[in-house]
């Protein structure tokens, strides 16, 4: 290893900035494989009820739910669904459109976010739907997607802008300082005049 400069870092702050960005690249890479299996085994804990069928589903917790339609036509931006729910407290209005798009291809499952529905009191709801399109999907319901998905997204861009920034700064500093001790070391000793 070459020794540093006089007053100047080693060289092995180069190591350091390969050391913190191959630690953020891991980290990164984790954070999003962690995110993308929370998403897959979100959407296989979803209840369904296949289309054509009316099942009864659970809710143990109050609050926002997702209605999603699972099936080959789940692409399609209007997959013509009509879904319905009862139970206590749910009414014909209870069930809104899905304010965006959100879809999904995960665990050999395709599907889209149709409707919400606010839960106010737990307890045991029909399900039901119809299509005049595919006969073979289901209707899923559970918790958004929207908020893991985001956290899952936003969490490796930010991974990953600290770790290109850290990285390059400290590698860039320690250039920048060796640059400048070596600068000092070659300079001519000042001219002292009598």
């Amino acid at each position: 290893m070459t020794p540093a400069p006089s007053g100047g870092p080693s060289r092995a702050w180069y190591w350091v900035g390969g050391a913190v960005g191959l630690v953020g690249v891991i980290a990164t890479v984790l954070w999003i494989v962690g995110g993308i299996r929370g998403i897959d085994r979100q959407v296989d804990g979803f209840q369904r009820v296949g289309v054509g069928d009316d099942a009864p589903v659970t809710i143990d917790e109050p609050g926002g739910y997702t209605v999603y339609y699972e099936g080959p036509d789940a692409d399609r931006e209007d997959p013509d669904i009509r879904v319905t729910m009862r139970g206590p407290g749910i009414g014909a209005d209870s069930l809104d459109e899905y304010d965006g798009s959100l879809t999904y291809a995960i665990g050999g499952r395709q599907g889209r976010a149709v409707l919400t529905v606010r839960i106010d009191e737990p307890g045991t709801f029909r399900l039901g739907s119809t299509s005049r399109f595919d006969e073979e999907g289901q209707i899923a319901l559970g918790r958004s997607l929207a908020p893991r998905l985001v956290r899952t997204v936003v969490g490796g861009v930010l991974l990953g802008v600290y770790t290109v920034g850290g990285t390059t700064g400290i590698v860039l500093l320690t250039a920048l300082r060796r640059r400048d001790a070596r600068r000092r070391g070659a300079a001519p000793p000042p001219l002292v005049r009598p």
